[in-house]
């Protein structure tokens, strides 16, 4: 004797992929059950199943949407740092946990960070990081370096930083500020720690100036660590994985309507 539709939809809605999904959201479970049409529930449910088979409609490369990071900031002179400041992040990074691998990331910086160097470099005392975008580059990979029950490393190449910077000297009248001076800086490889509790990159140099361009025996150079908590990133759907959601959102809202 075959199952009847009412019994199919009863089925599909408690498997354990389609009841994954509506235990994670009451409105959606609200929909399902309360659909009047068995076939709607039926066809529904076979969609939401199919976007959260793995493989079948989503990647294992996960995109999530960085809200919260935390960036600290060193200027150096010939290896001393002459000053310090700390930000914020965000942006997004694509993780393939399974594989253990670093898969892009796009992260800006807060804007305007202000650092005030205890020696003068230049003429100059302060220095402004107005804005910097740190992107994969075209053809990124990452490297599996090690790998631990909590967290796994991964070198990362290449990158790209975008942005700009400004400069004054706290004496006034003797070097006018300058402002919107092009960042646009290659980065041969960053390493990531991705861990449970933590994401961090270790320092990477976010820029680089030449010491003879403003009068000094030695090169500047920038360096940029971050750190972001896990429980600050959001998922960010595949856009096929949504376009399955969305249908079978709208089968659902469509045959209730019909239905009242």
């Amino acid at each position: 004797m075959k199952p009847s539709i009412d019994v199919l939809a009863s089925q599909l809605e408690t498997s354990p992929l389609h009841s994954k999904l509506l235990t994670k959201n009451k409105g959606l479970r609200k929909l399902v059950k309360s659909n009047k049409s068995p076939f709607a529930r039926v066809l529904a449910s076979l969609i939401f199943c199919v976007a959260l088979l793995p493989g079948a409609a989503q990647a294992a490369s996960v995109q999530y949407d960085v809200t919260t990071g935390v960036v600290n900031i060193s200027v150096l002179v010939a290896g001393t740092v002459i000053g310090t400041a700390s930000s914020g992040v965000s942006g997004s990074l694509t993780i393939d946990h399974a594989a253990q691998s670093l898969d892009g990331l796009d992260l800006q910086l807060s804007p305007n960070i202000l650092i005030a160097l205890s020696q003068s470099y230049g003429g100059f005392d302060l220095v402004n990081i107005e804005n910097a975008t740190i992107a994969s580059d075209t053809p990124f990979s990452s490297t599996l370096v090690s790998a631990t029950a909590q967290s796994f490393t991964v070198v990362g190449t290449p990158l790209v930083v975008n942005g700009a910077y400004g400069a004054a000297d706290l004496n006034p009248g003797v070097l006018n500020p300058v402002v919107q001076v092009p960042i646009s800086f290659a980065v041969p490889s960053i390493t990531a720690v991705i861990g449970n509790s933590s994401i961090s990159f270790a320092s990477f140099t976010l820029n680089s100036l030449d010491g003879a361009g403003f009068g000094e025996a030695d090169d500047l150079t920038v360096l940029a660590q971050i750190n972001v908590d896990p429980t600050n990133l959001t998922p960010i759907p595949e856009p096929s994985t949504a376009l399955l959601m969305s249908l079978g959102l709208g089968l659902l809202a469509a045959s209730r309507r019909r239905t009242d």
